[in-house]
């Protein structure tokens, strides 16, 4: 289990930082 969260955490972290990087955070819309 410890394993498992120690893979998936930075996974998520990078696909959450990914996702902030595609998707402006001031106007919710996709940046060109």
């Amino acid at each position: 289990m410890l394993v498992t969260f120690l893979i998936a955490c930075p996974l998520a972290i990078a696909a959450l930082f990914g996702f902030a990087r595609i998707v402006d955070p001031l106007t919710g819309q996709l940046k060109r």
